[in-house]
């Protein structure tokens, strides 16, 4: 018995846990079983803490990307600003204090309502980053790094 993995190039078998990429010995098996009407198992559906922790790292990774497009080095860095001198840098920071923390709460309770009611097939981070509050909305301008809005 084998079951899929995220790559169609490679299979495990099941009983001894092996790897089996396309091209090695043990793949023309896997074929030969496959032709004789078998049929693998599906790929698992990943583990809601799974899901999680990847989102976390995608969300972290828009918030910090967005900041950077800015001139800030994170939006940790950004929102260090808070109390600056410079009112587009006093700015930014306000309008990603507000951005970070809507997007932590709503994405927690995305988390929330997954787990207790996991989907069939859970979104892609991507997906999941789309229907989250976007910066616009909170006052987020896009400016030249350093410049005035």
């Amino acid at each position: 018995m084998y079951r899929l993995t995220d790559s169609p190039d490679t299979v495990i078998r099941v009983n001894d846990g092996a790897i089996i990429p396309r091209g090695h010995r043990w793949w023309v098996e896997y074929e030969a079983w496959c032709a004789a009407g078998n049929i693998p198992e599906p790929l698992p559906q990943p583990s809601m803490a799974d899901v999680a922790a990847t989102l976390s790292v995608a969300i972290q990774a828009w918030l910090d990307a967005t900041a950077q497009g800015n001139g800030y080095d994170t939006i940790a860095s950004c929102i260090s600003y808070k109390d600056s001198s410079i009112s587009q840098w006093a700015a930014d920071a306000t309008a990603a204090i507000a951005w970070r923390d809507a997007v932590w709460l709503a994405c927690f309770q995305w988390q929330q309502i997954a787990a207790s009611n996991p989907p069939a097939i859970f979104p892609t981070s991507a997906e999941v980053i789309a229907q989250l509050p976007q910066p616009e909305a909170f006052g987020w301008i896009v400016h030249a790094p350093g410049s005035p809005a």
